[in-house]
């Protein structure tokens, strides 16, 4: 199994741009869903540092 940045450097290469476009959509969803993670986390963590 290769990497996505593997992904889009192939597909750039090749002219794939569909394929490119697919990873980095990927790529994108993957960084909303941490950024959301960790800002939940973030947010639990001040609640209870406040509230002690």
């Amino acid at each position: 199994m290769r990497g996505l940045a593997w992904q889009i450097l192939d597909a750039g290469n090749k002219l794939q741009t569909d394929r490119m476009i697919a990873a980095l959509v990927v790529l994108a969803v993957m960084g909303v869903a941490v950024h959301a993670g960790l800002e939940r986390l973030e947010r639990a963590g001040l609640r209870w540092w406040r509230g002690r």
